[in-house]
């Protein structure tokens, strides 16, 4: 089951994924668009899945999720194919800090996230177009 995501994961979503993957799932990101493909055991397949929905290679990061501790493993094969960093596939911690605040947006249903909801800022808003 692949799930492409611009939205929050419902807990329905979250239940089915943690069920088929045994708790652990692999995604990848779009840090610029904000953008999430999850739920696929070939994280190539979510990287491609991102590269068909026009998002840059230099914007997509790889990481692994354990949806019971919420601890993320970033994904070392899948990033080292992005050309923006060094060869071990690290990376920057600019990046991170946008990338984890888009995983916690992403899995907010996750009771481990719900305990931390504070501790994340949130993303900023676009400015409104309202004149009134």
């Amino acid at each position: 089951m692949l799930l492409i995501k611009k939205l929050k994961f419902t807990k329905q979503e979250l239940a089915e994924i943690g069920t088929q993957l045994d708790g652990y799932i692999w995604a990848t990101i779009d840090a610029k668009r904000g953008v999430i493909s999850a739920g696929d055991e070939f994280v190539q397949d979510l990287r491609d899945a991102l590269m068909i929905r026009r998002c840059h290679p230099e914007d997509i990061f790889g990481f692994g999720l354990d949806l019971k501790t919420g601890r993320i493993d970033y994904l070392p094969a899948c990033n080292r194919r992005n050309p923006t960093l060094n060869c071990r596939g690290e990376i920057p911690e600019e990046r991170k800090e946008r990338i984890e605040t888009l995983i916690h947006y992403f899995f907010n249903g996750l009771a481990v996230y719900a305990s931390q909801r504070d501790e994340y800022p949130r993303l900023p808003r676009k400015p409104s177009s309202h004149n009134g």
